[in-house]
Formats: structure tokens, sequence, C-alpha cells
């Protein structure tokens, strides 16, 4: 869906969690409409979710899993250790940059 690296997006807690009612509208509210007339409605699932609950089931599993365990520390430097800043940030590819009228900043 997005291709480039500089789209990166972290999941709220509810996306691991039980209730599934922030992904579908059961109250039917008007949550507007898009470019293309069509209603805003339940959120749209990735083909490997059969279901709101297992889009759950399945990112929980993948949080618990022992991939993510093994390697959690190294997420916890990028974003509050000593790969924040600096030489670790740059040599860890941990910057984004901002664009503002003809400059470009680099953190």
């Amino acid at each position: 869906m997005y291709n480039n690296p500089a789209n990166v997006k972290e999941l709220i807690p509810e996306f691991y969690g039980l209730d599934d009612s922030f992904l579908l509208n059961k109250g039917k509210l008007n949550l507007g409409s898009r470019q293309n007339t069509k209603k805003v409605n339940d959120v749209k699932l990735p083909k490997w979710a059969k279901s709101a609950q297992d889009f759950l089931q399945i990112n929980r599993k993948a949080l618990e899993s022992d991939y993510v365990s093994n390697n959690l520390h190294h997420w916890i430097d990028l974003i509050f250790g000593f790969k924040q800043r600096g030489p670790q940030a740059i040599d860890s590819d941990n910057g984004f940059y901002i664009k503002r009228n003809i400059f470009t900043l680099k953190f």
C-alpha cells in the first residue's frame, strides 16, 4: 500500500486488543465521504484478515512472537535510546525530513 520508506506508521494499542469496535462502524456514524463520493464506513482490512477479530488476533500474535521479543530492544534504542540522534541515528537510518518552504531540515 505504501512504498515510501519515510511513510512510517505506528499502531495504537487498540490494534492489539480484543475490542474491534474502532474498526467497525457499529453505531452507523456519519463519517463523511471519500473524494469518489463513497461513504466512509468500516476500516478496510487487509486481504489476509477474515474479520476484524481475526485482524486483531493476528496483530496480537505477531506482537507476542519470539521475533518481536528478541528484537524489541532495537526499537527501544531507536525511539527512546542512544540511536535517537547523532551518528548512531544516521547509521541506523533513524531520521526524518521536514520540508518547509525551500529548506529541508534533517534531524
